[in-house]
């Protein structure tokens, strides 16, 4: 079956007693057949809730922030015939948009363990088998023809005051490769990833939009407003001419914010329910990682940046790489998001992740952020993606030095 990913090279070992795919305040979503495997087992019916939806008509209930079937000792009771999201963590099944089987990756803290397992052709190739024998060769067929419902041939490109202007999927991919190409252009590379991304976003993404929407037309069928892939190149063509001078000026604003943060900054904190507080240098904030642990940080300290060890720098450029090429798939979310508002929401999942990485290397009581680190805020930030990007889209950041 042909097939792409988001992550590159890889390997995954599920740790024993790490259960952190279990511990979460929604459970696992069921399919009909996964429903009737478990009943069969189990004496009372009352496991799942019902649920609205075309591929998973179930959700197993969850129990003081873990799923019900978790054991006091970390294991799973139902583990012989467990869901199929749960076989095939920590990959996520998607559709690209040209109809590929698309395999995304939830971190956790078995990811790249030196013990683990390639995921390779061979991995893959076995997870499709569980899936065929489980669901049927008609899973995939439906899959896609759910997905790409969403994922229409015109999608979103950018927005501008007047709206919304629409192109092909391979421009939206070129578009992104655009993006890529500055974020990794020397002139940013004094920035760390989530000071480039906020460059992009707020200085260098807007005149480009500007200049890519001077070569707008409409499409008779459907009526839409539309970008044409040779138009986008035209565009960075000439948007090239006057980069290097707004990215000096960006870069000399960003490095300016980040001295006034550590004379006075405060952190703005959104919580998953919505409500917003102000923290000041002096209070402390709790920041959590996924195995439960709690690091409790001066909000001051916060503030000043540490720098990251080579490897760990790699690491976070990798991650929201990847999540680029997650190509709208945030947890439980399938959003078809034009490339400015997706930007804001990687700018933002980078925001997270460097104030996460800072809390954990300050608790650790070391001076630089290492992979240790940089791992357990990738697996932290991954299990609030869906949160962050309801955030974006209500235009209110999670969490947001100012």
């Amino acid at each position: 079956m042909d097939w792409v990913s988001s992550f590159e090279e890889l390997s995954f070992n599920c740790l024993i007693e790490c259960a952190v795919c279990c511990k979460r305040t929604e459970g696992v979503s069921l399919t009909v057949n996964d429903y009737q495997r478990i009943a069969k087992h189990i004496a009372n019916l009352a496991f799942a809730d019902k649920l609205n939806h075309s591929f998973f008509a179930y959700r197993l209930k969850v129990k003081k922030g873990a799923c019900i079937f978790l054991s006091e000792g970390g294991t799973c009771k139902i583990y012989p015939f467990r869901p199929l999201l749960c076989r095939l963590y920590p990959l996520q099944l998607h559709i690209k948009w040209d109809g590929r089987t698309l395999w995304c990756l939830e971190h956790c803290p078995g990811v790249n363990d030196p013990g683990g397992k390639p995921v390779d052709d061979r991995y893959i190739e076995s997870l499709t088998n569980e899936i065929l024998d489980l669901e049927g060769e008609a899973f995939f067929d439906k899959l896609r023809e759910y997905v790409l419902r969403v994922k229409k041939p015109f999608t979103p490109l950018l927005r501008n005051p007047f709206g919304v202007v629409y192109s092909n999927w391979p421009t939206k991919e070129r578009m992104w490769s655009i993006v890529l190409e500055v974020f990794h252009n020397e002139a940013l590379q004094t920035l760390t990833p989530r000071g480039r991304l906020g460059c992009i976003r707020y200085d260098i993404l807007p005149p480009f939009q500007n200049m890519v929407a001077k070569g707008t037309t409409w499409m008779q069928s459907p009526m839409l407003p539309y970008i044409e892939e040779r138009y986008l190149q035209e565009a960075y063509t000439q948007f090239k001419t006057i980069f290097p001078d707004l990215a000096k000026q960006s870069v000399e604003a960003e490095s300016l914010h980040l001295e006034t943060l550590e004379e006075k900054g405060t952190l703005v904190y959104r919580s998953i329910n919505g409500e917003t507080s102000t923290r000041s240098r002096r209070t402390k904030i709790t920041v959590h990682k996924c195995n439960g642990e709690r690091a409790e940080v001066e909000v001051g300290k916060l503030m000043h940046m540490l720098p990251r060890t080579p490897e760990a720098l790699m690491e976070e450029e990798k991650y929201l790489k990847e999540l680029i090429k997650r190509e709208g798939r945030f947890g439980k979310e399938i959003a078809d998001l034009p490339v400015d508002l997706e930007l804001q929401f990687q700018f933002m999942a980078a925001d997270v992740l460097e104030l996460k990485a800072n809390a954990f290397t300050i608790h650790s009581r070391r001076n630089e952020v290492g992979m240790e680190e940089m791992r357990d805020a990738i697996c932290a930030v991954e299990r609030t993606l869906a949160g962050i990007l309801n955030n974006c889209l209500d235009t209110g950041p999670p969490s947001n030095c100012q």
